[in-house]
């Protein structure tokens, strides 16, 4: 999908969607029903299909085909992390920073 067919699609979803924002890498888009900001970057729009982005918009969840973050300071593919590394990952996901069982 092109920019301007995505541009034109949620034009034509006005009563669900709207575009927040746009930067030169992606858009913001509010879903109003459920009041939900999404960022989508604009290199993936022409890889993706126009259903598939809107089944996410309207609130499914996304499916991650490979997480990239930031926790050591640099960008990296958690598909690559051991067990331990992805486990610390969903401690900070959760919030949880206790030691041990205190």
């Amino acid at each position: 999908m092109t920019k301007q067919e995505f541009l034109d699609k949620i034009n034509e979803s006005k009563e669900q969607f709207e575009i927040l924002e746009e930067n030169e890498k992606c858009f913001f888009v509010l879903n109003k029903k459920t009041d939900k900001k999404y960022e989508i970057r604009k290199d993936i729009l022409e890889s993706t299909d126009y259903e598939n982005l809107i089944s996410v918009l309207s609130g499914r969840d996304a499916v991650v085909v490979d997480g990239i973050t930031r926790i050591v300071g640099y960008f990296s593919k958690i598909s690559n992390w051991n067990k331990s590394k992805i486990g610390e990952l969903d401690d900070r996901r959760k919030g949880n920073y206790k030691i041990g069982d205190c």
